[in-house]
C-alpha cells in the first residue's frame, strides 16, 4: 500500500490538473465565443461585399444596354442625315455641272439649285457647326457630327460600364476572400472544440494551432476591410471620352492634354495610357507613344491590340527585337491576325534576318489564302497595308531616312541597307502578286510565265507625244508598251493607283498574240466628264498573277 504522503502528493497533482483543465476549458470557451463573434462579422462583410458586387454588375449591365441603345439610335440618325446630305450633294453637283460645262444650261442649273436649297433645312449637316465652305463649295464635316452625336457618349457609357465591371470584380474578389476567412474560422472552431474533448498535452497543441490560425484570420479580415475597392473617378472617364473624340477628329494635342488630366486623377487608368499612346503616335511622338503603351501593358492591358501596336511602334523606333517579341505576344493571343504576322515579317527583314522574314511572309500569305480563317475583306486590307509598309521602308532607304510621316520607320539601326532594300523590294513584289492572284485567280501560287512587257510610256492621245506629266482633269491618259512571249487566253490584270490608293482595276483575257505593242486608255470611270484628278498615278500589269511591269505618271 502507498504511504499517506504519497497519496497526498497524488491528490495535489490531480487537483492541479483539474484546476488547469478548468481554466483551459474556460479560456477555450472565451476564445470560441470571440471566434463565433468574428465569424458573424466576417459573414456580414462577405454578404455586404457580395451585395456590392451584384449592385455594380447590375449598373454595369445597365450602362452596356444604354451604350448599345445610344449607338444604334445615333447610327440611325447618322444614316438619315448623311442620306439627306447625299441627295443635296447630288443636286449641287448637277448645278455645278450645268453651270460649268462648255454648253452650260442656266435653266437646269437653276432647277438644281432650287432642289438643293429645298433639301438644306432637312439635315443638320448643312447647318453650323457642321457645314464648311472651301473655294465656293459647301461640304459637311461628318466626322465632327459623328463625334458629337455618337462617339463621345458611346465611349463614356462604355467606359462607365467597364469601370463598374472592374468594381464588381473587385467586390467579388473581396467576397471570395471573406469566404476563405470563414473557412479558416470554421477550422479554428473545430480545433478549439476538439481541444476540449481530449486530455494531455495534445489539447494544448490543438489550441495553439487554432489560436495562430485565429490570429491570421483576424489580420486577414482587417486587411480586407481597410483595402478599398478601386473605381475610376467619373471626371477621369469624362476626360477620356472627350479625348477619344479629339483624337478621332485629329486634334491630337487637345486629346493629350485631356488624357494628362485623366491620368492625373487616375494614375493606373490603362485605357487612358492606350489612348494617349495613340494620340502621341498620330502626333509624331513615337517615343512617348512607346512609353505609354508599355506602361499600359505593364499595368495589365495585355490585349492583342496593345501588343500589336507596341510591336509596330518598336519597329518604327528601329528596335526590331522588341518589335518581334511583342508582335509574337499578340499572335500567341490570336494567331489569325494577318496584320501582326506581316509586322513580324517586316521587323525581321529590317533586322537583317531575311530567311525568317520571307518564311513569315509566306506564312501570312498561306493564312490569307485560307478562307476558313480569313475573309476576302480582311485579306485585302492587311495585304494592302503590308505592301504599303514595304513601300515606306523602301522609300526611307532610297532617301536615307529623309521622308516624312508618322508611319515611316527609323532606319538608323539597319546594318546592311542595300541588302535590306533588295529583300524589301522582292517581298513587296511577292506580296503584290499573291494579293492580285488571290483576288482574281483564287490562289496565292504564282508560276512565272516568261511573258515580257517593255517599259510603260504615256500620252494624252493614241498618237500624241509621250509625256510623264499631264494637266489636271485630263479626260484620259494612254499607256503604251511592247510585249513578247505572251499567249492568248492568259489572264491579264491592270491596276492603277492614285497617290498609293487603288484607283481602278481591269481584268481581261489576252487576245493580242505572242508579241507586238499595245495601248490602253486610263480614265475616270465614275465621272468621265471631270477627267483625272491631280496626283501620282502608278500602273501595274500582271500576267497570270505575275507582276511583269509598272510605271508612273503625274497629273498636276
Amino acid at each position: 500500500m502507498a504511504s499517506e504522503s504519497t497519496r497526498s502528493d497524488r491528490s495535489f497533482v490531480s487537483g492541479i490538473r483539474r484546476l488547469v483543465g478548468r481554466y483551459f476549458r474556460n479560456a477555450v470557451v472565451v476564445l470560441i465565443t470571440l471566434m463565433v463573434s468574428l465569424t458573424s462579422v466576417v459573414s456580414y462583410l462577405q454578404n455586404a461585399a457580395s451585395h456590392a458586387s451584384d449592385e455594380a454588375n447590375r449598373k454595369s449591365q445597365a450602362y452596356a444596354i444604354q451604350a448599345m441603345g445610344h449607338n444604334i439610335r445615333a447610327l440611325q440618325g447618322e444614316a438619315y442625315q448623311e442620306s439627306v446630305y447625299d441627295r443635296w450633294d447630288e443636286w449641287d453637283w448637277r448645278r455645278i455641272i450645268a453651270s460649268e460645262k462648255p454648253d452650260d444650261d442656266p435653266e437646269e442649273a437653276a432647277r438644281s439649285q432650287a432642289v438643293a436649297d429645298a433639301i438644306v433645312p432637312q439635315t443638320v449637316l448643312l447647318s453650323p457647326p457642321y457645314v464648311h465652305q472651301d473655294g465656293g463649295y459647301l461640304y459637311a464635316d461628318t466626322t465632327a457630327y459623328y463625334v458629337d452625336t455618337n462617339l463621345i457618349t458611346t465611349t463614356l457609357l462604355s467606359e462607365q460600364r467597364a469601370a463598374l465591371a472592374d468594381e464588381a470584380n473587385g467586390w467579388s474578389n473581396k467576397a471570395s476572400s471573406y469566404v476563405t476567412v470563414l473557412t479558416f474560422l470554421a477550422v479554428v472552431l473545430f480545433l478549439y472544440g476538439l481541444s476540449t474533448t481530449i486530455a494531455g498535452s495534445l489539447r494544448f497543441i490543438f489550441a495553439l494551432v487554432a489560436t495562430a490560425m485565429a490570429g491570421v484570420s483576424m489580420l486577414w479580415t482587417l486587411v480586407l476591410f481597410v483595402t478599398p475597392v478601386s473605381r475610376l473617378p467619373e471626371a477621369a472617364i469624362n476626360e477620356y471620352a472627350q479625348a477619344v473624340g479629339s483624337t478621332y477628329e485629329g486634334n491630337y494635342k487637345e486629346a493629350i492634354a485631356r488624357l494628362d488630366k485623366a491620368l492625373g486623377m487616375a494614375p493606373n487608368y490603362v485605357n487612358a495610357y492606350v489612348a494617349r499612346a495613340d494620340a502621341f503616335y498620330y502626333d509624331g511622338d513615337i517615343d512617348r507613344a512607346v512609353d505609354d503603351l508599355a506602361t499600359a501593358v505593364r499595368l495589365g492591358g495585355t490585349s492583342v491590340s496593345n501588343y500589336w501596336n507596341l510591336g509596330w511602334y518598336y519597329y518604327l523606333q528601329g528596335k526590331y527585337e522588341e518589335s518581334v517579341e511583342d508582335s509574337r505576344a499578340a499572335l500567341a493571343l490570336n494567331p489569325d491576325e494577318l496584320g501582326v504576322r506581316f509586322n513580324v515579317a517586316i521587323a525581321l527583314l529590317a533586322d537583317g534576318r531575311f530567311d525568317k522574314a520571307l518564311v513569315t511572309y509566306e506564312e501570312g500569305i498561306d493564312r490569307a489564302a485560307d478562307r476558313e480563317h480569313t475573309s476576302d475583306t480582311t485579306r485585302r486590307l492587311w495585304m494592302r497595308l503590308a505592301i504599303e509598309d514595304l513601300d515606306a521602308l523602301v522609300a526611307v532607304l532610297d532617301h536615307d531616312g529623309a521622308t516624312e510621316g508618322y508611319w515611316q520607320p527609323h532606319i538608323g539601326a539597319i546594318q546592311n541597307r542595300e541588302a535590306v532594300r533588295e529583300k524589301a523590294v522582292a517581298a513587296r513584289k511577292r506580296m503584290k502578286e499573291a494579293n492580285v492572284s488571290l483576288e482574281y485567280r483564287g490562289t496565292a501560287h504564282v508560276k512565272p510565265t516568261g511573258a515580257v512587257f517593255g517599259p510603260l510610256t504615256f500620252s494624252d492621245s493614241e498618237d500624241g507625244e509621250l509625256a510623264t506629266t499631264f494637266p489636271d482633269q485630263i479626260q484620259s491618259v494612254y499607256v503604251f508598251f511592247d510585249y513578247s512571249h505572251m499567249q492568248d487566253g492568259w489572264q491579264v490584270v491592270r491596276k492603277v493607283y492614285q497617290d498609293g490608293s487603288e484607283y481602278n482595276s481591269l481584268k481581261y483575257e489576252w487576245e493580242l498574240g505572242e508579241s507586238g505593242n499595245a495601248q490602253w486608255p486610263i480614265y475616270d470611270e465614275l465621272r468621265k466628264d471631270w477627267g483625272l484628278r491631280a496626283g501620282l498615278y502608278t500602273v501595274e500589269y500582271y500576267v497570270e498573277g505575275e507582276l511583269v511591269q509598272s510605271g508612273s505618271f503625274t497629273v498636276e
